[in-house]
């Protein structure tokens, strides 16, 4: 609803002139004329109203009160039209008038606040008119002018005011703005109700309109105030100069700070009223879009009517030709009956509404037939010459709408006839479809068939690679046993002979430090000499002994040799099974593929099957399906058991690795003792090379010369015991 006596907020009586107990609406129904002759009247007496309240602030309050009383008479003639105009609508609306009564309630509210807050500015124009007359009587005399400081708080106020002065500026536009916003808002509304009345979920919109109206006339009030505080400002600033001719200084800088402090709140006001413009623009658009909404589904809602009526009559069609199908036409004609009813009913509403406006035109004419009678103003005749042109502006949009109405029936004509060509597009294509489902389940069969050949043959290959990877592995098996056996021997062997040749190393020691003491001891070389046979028939049969350890070092090599042989045999042929499962792999992946296509195609048949009901169509494709995820299930089960052989293959490659990398170690060890043993035996030679010199040389010390072999020759035959 729209605010129409926006000169309530001025009225300071409208509470006592109707009484409580009587209803009294505030507008005068729902109809567009009615707003907008009220709209225009407040408008002249606002644009009056506020030429009477930009000279308040200059006037005394006598001229103030006879103001207010001017208006206190306006107001109740006004509510006296008011009320000999209502007690006629109420008659017609009594729901419109409960809502006019509650509204009418909180506008009496409003005004009480209002009326406060003007007696509250009152006593502050009061005050400020003392101070002025209190500091223009005193006078000093001694003339002087402002000082620097002074002259530059009076420059800045200055700046504030005209700053101040551009935000009102600004506001007034927005307030322009809002204005233009609020009569397009009021245009739609019209058309609006020149529509079918609306269902009860739009009636919060209607409270929605209502709140933003008031936030909006509210908004309006607080610019106003704002607008006459600068005013007020303004009038003070101007007298601000008349200070120079004045001696109390002190209280000339007291007004000054106490201006500027105003100033600032009047500021922030304007700020906020500002802010809240801007909010209420915000909300409006959001109205005019929910009206735009709400258009364009009345709009779906009749054209789904339309479909639903076309598809009713198709289905009677084919109710007819196909019996089959009673229940879904018996849901569809229920669907179709309730549209049906929902349409008489908005029918009716526009029947009644049609009456309600015969009535009120029947109601006008006798108004005016009334007006003439009494002789009343020029601004009530206009509001019901406005009345007049609303309702013939009405019965031109219900005549544009029977003619949108006509183009609507023509375009359902052509509509049902692209529904005809729709259908039958559609039963080629059906026909169509049926064809290629019968070439698909031709191919399914011969897939079928090639999987369960694929099958047969991939289980044949697996349990042959399967027993073969057994029997090489149970042959790496006991290869393995057999070689670390047989390094375990070979080990304990190079110990004990390893212990030997250190023992025989310590005897020799203790034998050469003999020698070194038999060179101080020359009695003792005949013995020493049988111990110096006896060690080369030890070291010669230390020497046999060394020859049968490297004969058996290089069997050992040999035999290394041969089982790595083997090993790089088990290798490859643990490479040529990783190719064969990869193969099987690929065979198994593109297979997979094949089946998922299958079962989509199945998928896809059987839906079209159900659709059509070809229920001997839906056993075979269930049957199909059944013998696929049968396929796929063994299919799996062949895949789980090619990862388990392959991870018993990997855990094989990594035992072989680790056997390799233990002979690896052993071969290094075998080297080290190798060196080792080529080692002691080059120091054994040494040392016999020296025990041979020692010899000879104690020999020649001992017999004074001669030749070495004929000396030696006698030592063969001595009994060392």
């Amino acid at each position: 609803m729209n605010n129409t006596f926006d000169d309530d907020k001025f009225s300071m009586t409208n509470v006592s002139l109707i009484s409580e107990n009587e209803p009294s609406p505030r507008n005068l129904t729902h109809s567009p004329t009615a707003l907008n002759t009220i709209g225009q009247s407040s408008n002249r007496r606002l644009s009056t109203m506020k030429a009477d309240e930009l000279a308040v602030a200059g006037t005394s309050l006598k001229s103030q009160e006879s103001t207010i009383d001017h208006l206190k008479k306006e107001n109740f003639n006004l509510k006296l039209h008011q009320y000999f105009l209502m007690e006629r609508l109420n008659q017609m609306s009594p729901e419109t008038c409960e809502k006019l009564n509650e509204e009418n309630i909180k506008l009496k509210v409003g005004v009480q606040s209002l009326t406060a807050e003007l007696k509250k500015y009152k006593d502050i124009i009061l005050e400020l008119n003392k101070g002025i007359d209190y500091l223009q009587s005193k006078q000093c005399p001694i003339p002087h002018g402002m000082t620097t400081e002074e002259k530059a708080e009076m420059d800045k106020l200055q700046k504030e005011a005209i700053t101040s002065q551009e935000e009102h500026d600004k506001i007034s536009l927005m307030m322009a703005d809002l204005t233009a916003e609020n009569v397009r808002l009021r245009t739609s509304i019209r058309v609006a109700k020149t529509t079918p009345p609306p269902t009860p979920a739009t009636s919060p919109e209607s409270e929605e309109m209502i709140e933003l109206k008031r936030n909006f006339r509210q908004a309006k009030i607080k610019v106003e105030e704002q607008q006459r505080a600068i005013q007020i400002l303004q009038q003070n600033q101007h007298k601000r100069p008349s200070y120079s001719n004045q001696s109390d200084l002190k209280s000339a800088d007291r007004e000054l700070k106490q201006l500027e402090g105003e100033l600032r709140l009047e500021r922030l006001q304007s700020d906020r009223a500002f802010g809240e413009l801007q909010d209420k623009k915000i909300e409006l658009q959001n109205t005019r879009n929910d009206l735009d909404r709400l258009k364009t589904q009345l709009h779906h809602r009749n054209a789904d009517f339309d479909d639903l009526r076309n598809e009713y009559e198709l289905l009677k069609k084919k109710a007819s030709s196909n019996p089959s199908s009673d229940n879904q036409t018996n849901d569809l004609i229920k669907a179709v009956q309730e549209l049906e009813e929902d349409n008489e009913e908005l029918v009716a509403a526009i029947q009644s509404r049609d009456q309600d406006v015969a009535a009120l035109e029947a109601e006008v004419e006798k108004l005016l037939s009334h007006l003439d009678e009494k002789g009343m103003d020029e601004p009530v005749k206009e509001k019901v010459f406005m009345l007049q042109e609303a309702l013939q502006e009405r019965e031109e949009v219900i005549q544009e709408r029977e003619e949108e109405i006509d183009i609507l029936k023509k375009e359902l004509k052509t509509v049902t006839e692209s529904h005809d060509e729709d259908i039958e597009a559609f039963e080629e294509h059906m026909a169509k479809a049926q064809a290629e489902f019968n070439e698909q389940r031709q191919l399914n069969q011969e897939l079928v068939e090639e999987l369960e050949n694929t099958k047969k043959y991939c289980q044949d290959d697996l349990t042959k690679q399967y027993n073969d990877m057994i029997v090489s592995i149970r042959e790496r098996d006991v290869r393995l046993a057999s070689l670390q056996g047989n390094f375990e021997q070979q080990t304990d062997t190079m110990e004990r002979e390893k212990d030997l040749l250190l023992e025989e190393i310590g005897e020799l020691k203790d034998k050469l430090h003999e020698v070194f003491d038999a060179l101080n001891r020359q009695e003792e070389t005949v013995i020493e000499l049988r111990k110096k046979v006896r060690s080369r028939e030890e070291s010669s049969f230390t020497s046999h002994s060394s020859e049968e350890y490297t004969s058996t070092m290089q069997r050992h090599v040999e035999e290394l040799g041969e089982v790595q042989r083997e090993m790089n045999e088990i290798r490859q042929e643990n490479k040529s099974l990783q190719a064969g499962y990869l193969d099987m792999k690929r065979k198994y992946l593109s297979l997979r593929k094949q089946n998922n296509i299958l079962t989509r195609l199945l998928d896809e048949h059987k839906k079209s099957a159900e659709k059509n009901e070809d229920h001997s169509v839906i056993d075979k494709a269930n049957l199909l399906s059944k013998l696929n995820n049968e396929l796929r299930r063994e299919i799996e089960e062949k895949d789980r058991e090619l990862d388990d052989e392959k991870r018993r293959g990997d855990s094989y490659e990594e035992a072989y690795e680790q056997a390799q990398n233990k002979t690896f170690e052993l071969q290094k060890q075998l080297d080290r003792r190798d060196s080792m043993l080529t080692n002691s035996l080059i120091a054994h030679d040494k040392l016999k090379d020296e025990g041979n010199f020692m010899t000879n040389i104690l020999y020649e010390q001992a017999t004074g010369g001669g030749h070495p072999s004929i000396r030696r020759t006698p030592d063969y035959g001595m009994n060392p015991n």
